[in-house]
């Protein structure tokens, strides 16, 4: 008798384990999304490592990621040196330099990724002085807290230079982290950043004539618009007169629009209308007449968390695009947007793309869509509506 109920016990016992766990399977499969097959992008190009790193120290996160520009049917991207990589199949066209990198080549030194930007005067970036890390290392251990020669570089569009400058360097152990270069016309805007604030550098395209330069706080992105620079500043979103930097203004944003205090925001300037991706909201913003014009809601999506419970990390966003009069971004819920400018009206979706490194830029050609992923860069065929 005892071991005819032990038996029992036994079978009761298993029946409830395999209840329980196919009740904990069918709950797991309402709560957590079917995952979603990414599609093959056209081409990718993956950043490998070069073989003398950039030193993370002085670059910090900057070191991950190359930019990303189109210049001329061309795409260029920026680590360590800059390459060119043909749109429609992602062939490398040309490095620039072209031989290896070192002092006496015409770029000399390790480009700072953001720093690289595109404009009529041709293709302006920031290098400094090419050292490995454990060249880094040597040099703190001797106590030699000397700049590492940050330059701004204009070349022409053939990658030939045409003129240098230093920007503006201390001594100490604050060096320049990050550089972000911006075309104002025939201006060039350099914003260095640093652990104890930023500086904002103004020079001439054409010859690299020194114009005016100032302090400030962390700042972003910088963006020209008529007679003035917007800056992008950690503690408020300043207007200043692009001539001499004299203030013209606090805050180049209405009241109301989703300001970019937390997540990727971005921002594309058209004429007189700003594109404001913040969160998970895109606005069209009238400079001019101070209002928002439109605001188009995106998604969010999320990774499992790794217990399986719940959710995990949103996904990355990317920067706004543009192509053929459409506005696009890349959000958090792995969809790309294409978005009638005149309207904000959604006129295509394209959903279960590979996630962008956080604020890529995203550019547009006549049939590719590029941005930056975790790991380089992938193209896809996608339609804009």
């Amino acid at each position: 008798m005892a071991a005819r109920r032990s038996w029992f016990v036994l079978v009761t016992l298993a029946v409830v384990a395999v209840s329980a766990a196919a009740w904990v399977a069918a709950w797991d499969a309402r709560v957590r999304p079917a995952p979603v097959a990414e599609p093959a992008p056209a081409w990718s190009a993956y950043q490998n490592p070069p073989a003398d790193p950039v030193p993370s120290a002085i670059l910090a996160e900057a070191s991950s990621q190359p930019g990303l520009r189109l210049a001329g049917g061309m795409l260029a991207r920026a680590r360590g040196r800059l390459r060119a990589l043909d749109p429609g199949g992602g062939q490398e066209r040309g490095r620039f330099p072209a031989g290896p990198d070192g002092p006496g080549t015409p770029v000399g030194g390790d480009v700072f990724p953001n720093s690289l930007a595109v404009g009529p005067a041709g293709i302006q970036l920031v290098a400094q002085d090419p050292l490995t890390f454990d060249q880094l290392i040597a040099k703190r251990q001797r106590a030699d807290w000397s700049p590492l020669h940050v330059r701004l570089i204009a070349l022409d569009r053939a990658g030939r230079p045409r003129w240098r400058r230093p920007l503006h360097e201390v001594d100490g152990d604050d060096p320049v982290e990050d550089v972000r270069v911006t075309v104002a016309g025939s201006r060039v805007v350099a914003v260095s950043q640093r652990q104890h604030g930023a500086m904002i550098e103004v020079v001439e395209a054409g010859t690299g004539a020194r114009g005016w330069s100032r302090p400030a706080q962390r700042a972003g992105r910088v963006l020209a618009w008529r007679d003035r620079l917007l800056l992008d500043l950690e503690d408020r979103r300043l207007s200043v007169r692009a001539r001499d930097g004299a203030p013209l203004g606090e805050d180049f944003l209405p009241a109301g629009v989703a300001t970019p205090t937390s997540g990727p925001a971005s921002y594309r300037l058209r004429g007189d209308t700003l594109h404001v991706f913040a969160g998970d909201q895109l606005t069209a913003v009238d400079l001019a007449g101070d209002r928002a014009r439109w605001r188009l809601g995106t998604g969010v999506g999320f990774y499992p968390s790794e217990l399986g419970l719940g959710s995990g990390r949103a996904f990355q966003a990317s920067a706004v695009g543009e192509r053929d009069g459409r506005v696009l971004v890349l959000a958090r819920d792995r969809c790309l947007y294409v978005v009638d400018d005149q309207t904000g009206t959604a006129v295509a979706r394209h959903c279960g793309l590979h996630e962008p490194a956080s604020g890529s830029p995203l550019v547009a050609t006549a049939g590719m869509t590029v941005y930056l992923t975790t790991y380089g860069v992938a193209a896809f065929p996608l339609s804009a509506g």
